[in-house]
């Protein structure tokens, strides 16, 4: 196939109409290819950028975490403290392991979705899906704390918006 093309390319003279459609043909490929090319381009560049997003993003939310860890932990330290904190600010998930005082095994809370909402210049956080590994505290937390605004302290309003 190569071979006929290749010789039909050096006796060109012998084929008039083809000595007109050809540069037009090559042309059109020219033209196909650099629409191609630019069009890849585009997709890198976007992945490029989302992976960049999700980096930086990801390097927020480590220290986010590590910041409302350590606030939490002077709130509750009568009872015990926050051993992990790992906070998707992205998917609006947050999971944290709490050592309570006095039991063996540690707490997990998973919250599967919560929202951050501004109101009259206050912040509040809600939780619209919470569960944890103790099945009585689970139902006290549908029975009471489910849907549940909290309003969250000015004085963290930085890391609130950072949040948002």
């Amino acid at each position: 196939m190569i071979d006929s093309l290749l010789s039909i390319l050096q006796n060109i003279g012998e084929y008039a109409p083809l000595k007109e459609i050809i540069p037009l043909f090559l042309i059109g490929l020219f033209l196909i290819g650099a629409t191609i090319y630019e069009f890849i381009e585009k997709k890198i560049k976007i992945i490029r950028k989302k992976k960049m997003f999700n980096l930086l993003n990801k390097g927020k939310d480590v220290a986010l975490s590590a910041t409302i860890r350590k606030l939490l932990n002077m709130k509750i330290e009568k009872f015990g403290h926050v051993s992990k904190l790992e906070l998707d600010s992205t998917l609006k998930t947050m999971f944290l392991e709490v050592a309570l005082r006095g039991e063996v095994e540690l707490l997990e809370i998973q919250v599967e979705k919560y929202s951050i909402e501004e109101e009259n210049n206050k912040f509040y956080l809600q939780i619209h899906e919470l569960k944890t590994s103790r099945e009585w505290l689970n139902i006290v937390i549908l029975e009471y704390l489910e849907n549940q605004k909290i309003e969250l302290p000015s004085q963290h309003i930085k890391l609130i918006k950072a949040i948002v």
